[in-house]
């Protein structure tokens, strides 16, 4: 089997661009070619929505959302999220990147349900990454239980710990 990747439409920042690059070089590295067949896909957009990278495996799809941060990260699903006194800005109107992520996936989950019978595919497992370029702080317990079985945040020290499966809360 083999990894593609594909850049959907040029990046809008650099640094996404770059994010992108880092994170092709992490998935070449953790998955062999003679595993599954993976898919790597870049700036898609999908219902007028962007979404910064997926990630496409037969037991997984991973929607990515990139920021360019470090720190110690306080946040909240409803609320703003903070590094220091700053607040990390969304592509939209979502009030944090967790919302702005759920309705990607929910945008991504409808796609697929009305293209395939779910009898036929099992969709259901689709994940969020919001991954950032420099080391994160984060206390995971600030999500409840259920969001943590498909929102995570990472960098790239921790990041295939979400797609190979060793530690997904």
């Amino acid at each position: 089997m083999a990894i593609s990747v594909y850049v959907a439409s040029a990046f809008g920042s650099k640094y996404k661009g770059e994010l992108f690059k880092k994170l092709e070089t992490a998935v070449r590295s953790d998955f062999s070619p003679r595993e599954l067949e993976t898919l790597l896909i870049g700036n898609l957009t999908l219902d007028g929505l962007i979404i910064d990278a997926v990630l496409v495996r037969n037991d997984t799809i991973i929607l990515f959302d990139f920021k360019d941060n470090s720190g110690k990260l306080d946040f909240k699903e409803s609320g703003d999220w903070k590094i220091g006194d700053m607040v990390l800005a969304t592509d939209n109107p979502a009030k944090n990147p967790f919302q702005e992520m759920r309705t990607r996936k929910y945008s991504l989950l409808n796609l697929l349900d009305s293209k395939y019978n779910r009898a036929k595919v099992n969709l259901d497992y689709i994940s969020v990454v919001v991954l950032f370029s420099g080391d994160v702080a984060v206390d995971k317990t600030q999500f409840s239980a259920a969001a943590r079985a498909w929102f995570h945040i990472a960098d790239f020290n921790n990041l295939n710990a979400y797609y190979l499966h060793t530690d997904l809360v």
